[in-house]
């Protein structure tokens, strides 16, 4: 949340997390597509981010239903490689998926995007700032966060 008291704290931002599938899967369902349906059928559960799909219903008032298949997995990249073979719909940081969703390999169906609570933080320790390399990588990821 950012309330450290040593070094430079730079907040790099807030993240969102958003749906994310196989552009198949989408065509899979034809016309019948929508939220609902991709929420009752296959989806995949990171190990933390278990209650995204009831926070999202809440959220949009979606009235989403519990899935027939929840596949559990333990990090953001095994759900990503598991909906890019066609294993039903992830919520994920917008932030992770977003290399797949460049080249062509998920998209984001809705336009739903999930807040999420605590943020990304680049903290430098005094006299830290002084080194070539701190001063680098400070460079590379606020040019990540911020273009």
């Amino acid at each position: 949340h950012g309330d450290w008291t040593d070094g430079t704290i730079t907040h790099l931002g807030h993240e969102y997390a958003i749906v994310v599938c196989h552009p198949d899967y989408v065509k899979t369902h034809g016309a019948a597509f929508n939220i609902q349906t991709v929420a009752q059928k296959q989806v995949v559960a990171i190990t933390g981010s278990e209650t995204d799909w009831a926070r999202l219903s809440d959220l949009y008032d979606l009235d989403l239903t519990t899935p027939s298949e929840v596949y559990r997995v333990d990090s953001s990249l095994i759900a990503l490689n598991a909906v890019i073979t066609g294993k039903g719909a992830v919520i994920v940081l917008e932030s992770f998926a977003r290399l797949y969703l460049n080249q062509g390999l998920l998209v984001s169906p809705f336009a739903y995007q999930l807040p999420i609570q605590s943020s990304h933080f680049l903290i430098q320790r005094e006299g830290t700032e002084r080194r070539e390399e701190v001063q680098l990588f400070s460079q590379w990821v606020r040019k990540l966060y911020f273009g």
